[in-house]
Order: structure tokens, then sequence, then C-alpha cells
């Protein structure tokens, strides 16, 4: 019997991964009043590009804030300062089940693993870590790489080491997860109730319906 087909598995991380996606844009929008004075649009589908980076630089640009970049860079520290004195009071919780398919899938020889989240890094490794959930062995892109999604992704996969022939598998949780997905042609699979698809799970306790909507 010939081996299993080699595929790719990439998951996004805040509402994926991990129940953080509340106390993430409260303490993001904190970061922009704080520094800016002024507040980001609380329907976040009206950034073109819905990463923490993206965000901010539409944010100094609808604005005409002088001084972009330095602003960017004082709210992203404000920003990791937030999360780690919020996570401090209360650890980050998994989404149920996540910790658990991950070690079964790294147990998959056929399967490898990725992380693409459209947060920075560092926020991301500091709830990673107060969730217990190791990704140490993991290829991680971010924010820190880039403000588009899809380029996040993509890096993602380049840093897997994963060929463009092998087919990709992106989990995520938001609108803008499914459409970076099929702007790439890439599988989707959606955690949550935010939109409608045909693979959804409401959490990531089902492993075997899960695998069913691979490859």
């Amino acid at each position: 019997m010939p081996a299993p087909a080699l595929q790719h598995l990439m998951f996004d991380i805040d509402g994926t991964l991990l129940e953080s996606c509340v106390f993430d844009g409260q303490c993001f929008d904190e970061a922009v009043m704080a520094v800016t004075g002024i507040a980001l649009h609380a329907n976040r589908r009206l950034y073109k590009h819905v990463s923490d980076e993206g965000i901010l630089r539409q944010h100094v640009q609808e604005h005409a804030l002088a001084h972009g970049e330095e602003v960017i860079s004082k709210i992203k520290r404000v920003f990791v300062e937030n999360i780690r004195k919020h996570l401090e009071q209360q650890p980050a919780v998994e989404i149920a089940g996540a910790q658990h398919l991950l070690e079964q899938l790294r147990q998959e020889q056929n399967i490898s693993l990725s992380l693409a989240t459209g947060g920075w890094q560092e926020t991301a490794l500091l709830k990673l870590n107060s969730a217990g959930i190791d990704i140490s062995d993991l290829a991680l892109a971010s924010s820190n790489d880039h403000y588009q999604r899809t380029e996040i992704m993509k890096l993602a996969r380049q840093r897997a080491a994963i060929d463009s022939s092998v087919p990709i598998t992106y989990v995520g949780d938001g609108a803008w997860d499914k459409q970076a997905s099929d702007e790439l042609s890439w599988n989707f699979i959606l955690r949550g109730r935010a939109l409608e698809h045909h693979q959804r799970l409401d959490d990531l306790r089902d492993v075997q319906r899960f695998m069913s909507f691979l490859f």
C-alpha cells in the first residue's frame, strides 16, 4: 500500500487555538487610545488588512498621524505590556481540545504543522506560553513579518520548508482567514461561528471530525 500523501496544516492562534480574542482586542484598543487618543473601528472588517501591523498602518493613514512608524512601535510596546499584565492576572485558556489535537497531528507521519497569525510574535508567544501550548518545534510567521495575512501565511509555509505542490489546510476563526485561504487556493477549516462554512467545528475536541476535513 502506498504511503499517504504529505499535507501541511497551518493554524491561526487567537480564536483558533486560544480563547484570547476578547482580551487581546481590549488590550490592543487600550494601547492605541493610550498612544494616539483615537479609537480604532470596533468592526475590524473595516480594515483592509486585519493584522496588528495592518490595522495600525491604516489607523495612522486615516488620521494622518505624524511619525507613523514611531507611533506604531510605541503602540506595540504598550500593547505587549498590556498583554503581559493581563496574563499575570488571568492566564490564557486554550480552545477546548487544541493542545491534544496538536499532539495527535504531530504523530501523523504524513502531516506537518506551522502557525500563521495576524498578531505580533511577542504577544502570540506570551499567550501560548500562558496557556501551556508548546509550539517550540513549529514554524511561525506573524505580523512582525508582514502586514498582509496572505504574505504571513506564505512565509509560514516557507519557514516550514513546504513545497508549493503540497496541499495546505489553514485553520482559522475569522472571515479574513477564509478570504486569505481562498486567495491562496488553500483548504480552510473554520473554528467557531463567525461565518457560514461547510467545514466548521465549535472547538477542537473531535479529532476524527477534524481529520475528515483534510485531503
